[in-house]
């Protein structure tokens, strides 16, 4: 009948393997890394890794924290929770 205050969980650093498939999916949904040739040297390739790297913790640097919430919407107060 009323809607609940959202409960929220205290935010927590996000996993490194989570911040890095999050920072890939968001290079790749923007396109933002040159494509390579494939006949690259291995000292091209190893240029090419650093530049990721360091455009992943450009986008998303260590120290980025996620928090779960829960919630209710709508007239059924459906309960929904997030991050």
């Amino acid at each position: 009948m009323f809607k609940k205050k959202p409960q929220i969980k205290p935010a927590a650093p996000l996993r490194s393997s989570d911040r890095r498939k999050l920072a890939d999916q968001i290079i790749q949904d923007y396109q933002l890394s040159a494509p390579q040739p494939e006949d690259s040297t291995p000292e091209q390739k190893a240029e090419a890794t650093t530049a990721h790297t360091n455009l992943r913790n450009s986008l998303l640097p260590n120290n980025v924290q996620s928090a779960r919430f829960t919630t209710t919407y709508g007239p059924q107060l459906k309960q929904v929770s997030g991050t």
